[in-house]
């Protein structure tokens, strides 16, 4: 009943759901097409998982690449190990890998649903 609500055009309950998404991803909520601009940062971590996963996976990249990248993604990685960092980049690419354009909102809703009961964020 609840997923109703989400896909429905129903604006009282669209609005908060992306306050809250463009604040997990640290973007302005007092500008204009937010709906764009959630998409487009979708699309741009989606387009930087492939590419991570092209380069050679998460492996080769740097500790301060790795915090960047789960910062960008509304992760928060202070007080993880760099096993924990790559582990969690790891399952973001995982799924990142099976997700279309169509689904990309599912990306931004990743921390929520990946990292709600994590205990150090």
């Amino acid at each position: 009943m609840q997923l109703m609500c989400i896909i429905s055009n129903d604006l009282t309950k669209i609005i908060p759901i992306m306050r809250e998404l463009l604040k997990i991803h640290g973007m302005s909520i007092f500008r204009l097409k937010n709906r764009y601009r959630l998409f487009q940062r979708g699309l741009l971590i989606h387009h930087w998982d492939i590419a991570i996963k092209r380069e050679g996976g998460v492996t080769k990249l740097s500790e301060n690449t790795i915090q960047w990248a789960l910062l960008f993604r509304g992760i928060n990685p202070v007080n993880m190990s760099i096993n924990n960092m790559q582990m969690w980049l790891n399952e973001w690419i995982k799924i990142s890998s099976q997700i279309s354009k169509e689904n990309i909102s599912l990306l931004l809703h990743c921390p929520i649903l990946l990292f709600y009961n994590y205990q150090k964020n």
